[in-house]
């Protein structure tokens, strides 16, 4: 069956290619309205790692194409970008995936100085949130669920098809299902364990 792919159906997707794989965990249309109708906003995707935050906060920034979307790493202790880059930009609204690399301070400082920001987070910046005084919209991404992780297997399987319009069901619910009692929520640790399975 591998010789029926033209790339490894569970290696990295680029940005442009999320809209055909993802199975949305939230209202997309919804989420979009609060964001526009808003003046002042911060929207939480919160979650351990490897939970989806990050593919969601690029196919929700994919809707507002002219908004910069900011990754803030941590190399050797030092920020790729740090809170006063982000402070002085002339964007006031803006993506960040990573927020919590800042420290509190910083991050409630940012909070304050931008009115609309989207950010990703281990835990919920409950104190921050509340010092910056502004609406908030939490998302949290937790648990799984087998019709949708068979969706979005499915989904990846086709993408990476040679045949065109490939409507073969390559994981049934029993497949999903049993992932899912192996790596529990952690779609990250299963599309790593479909990869070794696919290398082609």
């Amino acid at each position: 069956m591998k010789d029926k792919f033209i790339f490894n159906p569970f290696s990295g997707i680029n940005d442009n290619e999320i809209a055909e794989v993802i199975v949305p965990a939230f209202d997309v249309e919804q989420v979009i309205q609060k964001i526009e109708r808003s003046d002042s906003l911060l929207v939480e995707f919160r979650g351990r790692r490897g939970r989806g935050k990050t593919t969601h906060l690029k196919y929700l920034s994919q809707h507002f194409p002219s908004v910069p979307y900011l990754e803030v790493t941590k190399s050797n202790a030092d920020l790729n970008i740090n809170a006063n880059d982000i402070l002085n930009h002339p964007s006031e609204f803006l993506f960040i995936d990573g927020i919590y690399h800042f420290n509190p301070v910083d991050r409630v400082r940012i909070f304050k100085n931008k009115p609309k920001i989207v950010y990703t987070c281990h835990i919920a910046m409950v104190i921050e949130c509340f010092l910056a005084n502004k609406p908030l919209l939490k998302i949290a991404f937790s648990g799984i669920d087998k019709h949708k992780l068979q969706t979005i297997l499915n989904n990846r399987m086709r993408l990476m098809s040679d045949i065109e319009e490939d409507k073969q069901t390559y994981f049934t619910l029993e497949e999903a299902e049993h992932l899912i009692k192996k790596y529990g929520d952690n779609y990250r640790a299963i599309i790593h364990h479909l990869y070794s399975q696919y290398q082609l």
